[in-house]
């Protein structure tokens, strides 16, 4: 009797043991494992294309897999990101902390759009999975950045550490109103004007810098937009005015539905395509927008398109694929799994 209970006990055991294995590979399983298996190189850092060794690793990468981590809350990667974040990316200045955009040994300057995405998530992270030490590394950050990038309530695009100097312009699509809320030192009146002020007249599209010193808006290329920079700034100006950029808004759809394409790179002045391909980042960025403008129709239809893309082909060679493309599309079909 006593030889059977044991008998019991160990397959129970063993039961509990492997039903733990089996759940630590599906958080591992989908997205997680792609990353590992393509992108990640033998430090643990995310490379910009899969499977290459001579690539960049960006600041940019890591703060996209956290938020994305985030919204699978999937703890234990995200902590071991934070990790690599603190272990490779930032600088100690002082009492000041930066985040190298890229790394390398000569690199000196940050990229607010990626401290702003990183210090964000920091922050939720804490509160989602009770560690307060995120929200104290995400505090310094927010300090430096403040400290040094901040000019009358609007932070400017980057920081050189080492020449103690600040860029004097503001691409819009570094805007973030979802970081500005808890940041009090930003000024979100401002930027909701800025926003308003860069709709063009004779296009639906927006001019997308801001210049500091002139007060004044330039566009990025005088000829052609891209699509990306676009839709960010569209979804920003969603969230900051509360309303749709109707010009934008009204050609976006009309695009989509006369050619059920959208294109990476339009011609800025006659509103045709400047290239032939596609963009999975423009579709993703196309549901977000949508999503943010409650029109979920629209972003079911563009998701289709969405997931005929590369990064969801599982036969595919991710060599080819940018990782900003990659988890931005797997985030966007995410977001819309849990509408």
């Amino acid at each position: 009797m006593k030889k059977n209970f044991l008998v019991v006990i160990s397959g129970c055991i063993l039961l509990f043991v492997l039903l733990g294995v089996l759940t630590m590979t599906q958080k591992k399983d989908g997205v997680q494992q792609t990353v590992e298996q393509n992108y990640v190189n033998e430090k643990g850092l995310i490379r910009t294309y899969g499977k290459a060794q001579h690539v960049e690793v960006l600041s940019e990468s890591i703060g996209q897999y956290m938020a994305y981590l985030l919204l699978i809350k999937d703890e234990k990667t995200f902590q071991e990101q934070s990790e690599l974040l603190q272990e490779h990316f930032l600088v100690k200045k002082k009492e000041d902390v930066f985040i190298k955009w890229q790394l390398g040994a000569t690199v000196s300057t940050n990229a607010s759009i990626d401290d702003l995405r990183i210090i964000r998530t920091l922050k939720e992270g804490s509160r989602i999975f009770h560690q307060p030490e995120y929200a104290e590394l995400a505090q310094k950050l927010e300090k430096s950045l403040i400290d040094h990038q901040l000019t009358n309530g609007i932070l400017t695009d980057f920081y050189d550490w080492e020449l103690g100097e600040e860029s004097r312009e503001v691409h819009l699509s570094y805007i973030d109103f979802a970081a500005f809320k808890e940041m009090p030192a930003i000024d979100e009146t401002k930027y909701v004007q800025m926003l308003q002020g860069a709709v063009e007249e004779q296009t639906p599209f927006f001019k997308e810098v801001w210049q500091i010193e002139t007060q004044t808006f330039a566009p990025a290329s005088e000829k052609e937009v891209n699509l990306i920079d676009q839709l960010l700034i569209a979804i920003q100006y969603v969230k900051g005015k509360k309303e749709k950029p109707a010009a934008f808004d009204q050609w976006l759809k009309n695009e989509w539905q006369t050619q059920q394409k959208i294109f990476g790179q339009y011609q800025r002045n006659h509103i045709v395509p400047n290239v032939s391909y596609e963009s999975s980042a423009v579709y993703a960025l196309a549901v977000q927008y949508f999503l943010a403008t409650g029109e979920e129709s629209f972003a079911e239809e563009i998701e289709h398109t969405l997931l005929e893309q590369p990064p969801f082909d599982v036969a595919h060679d991710y060599g080819s694929v940018h990782f900003f493309d990659y988890i931005l599309a797997q985030t966007a079909a995410e977001q819309m799994k849990q509408r």
